[in-house]
């Protein structure tokens, strides 16, 4: 099973949320394992897409969806809801770090300056990043990382999700 993350802001659109919800739900219908930040917005969408595709397979959120959260941001360690959560760093930095360098992939939903930070880290660390645009829309995500031109008219997250693991193999 591939570890992906779905990156994006705390804030986000409707469109932005209703997409990362989607992606949340792809990656575990594919059979993968769900990594998020754990802060909200689109992080928050993507678990509650994960958790509504196990709800449908009867597993459990703790054996395929994982919440990374930065030792301040205090959550009860038997709330289950949120999957197993991973403790990773002193500030949301350096749970930034540690959770790129975790995983196998990314998949970027709008977002600001800290996801540019961690499309970044994926490049320099040579793990693929899908970014996804909103369905319908004829919109192309721009993403200019250390001089290169990530350039993505994915708009669907099932194709999105496909395409990922087809980088990964």
């Amino acid at each position: 099973m591939e570890k992906i993350v779905v990156i994006g802001g705390v804030d986000c659109s409707p469109e932005a949320y209703q997409i990362a919800f989607e992606v949340g739900y792809q990656i575990i219908k594919s059979k993968q394992l769900l990594f998020q930040g754990g802060a909200g917005g689109v992080g928050k969408a993507a678990l509650e897409g994960g958790l509504k595709a196990l709800k449908e397979t009867n597993t459990k959120p703790k054996d395929r969806l994982f919440s990374c959260l930065p030792a301040f941001r205090w959550v009860d360690p038997e709330d289950t809801s949120r999957g197993t959560i991973i403790v990773m760093g002193s500030n949301w930095g350096e749970r930034r770090n540690l959770m790129i360098n975790h995983i196998d992939g990314a998949i970027a939903v709008s977002g600001g300056s800290g996801t540019a930070h961690e499309i970044s880290l994926c490049t320099e660390l040579g793990k693929p990043v899908i970014p996804i645009g909103g369905e319908g829309s004829a919109e192309t995500y721009r993403y200019e990382i250390n001089g290169d031109l990530m350039i993505s008219d994915i708009h669907s997250p099932k194709k999105a999700v496909k395409y990922l693991l087809k980088k990964l193999k």
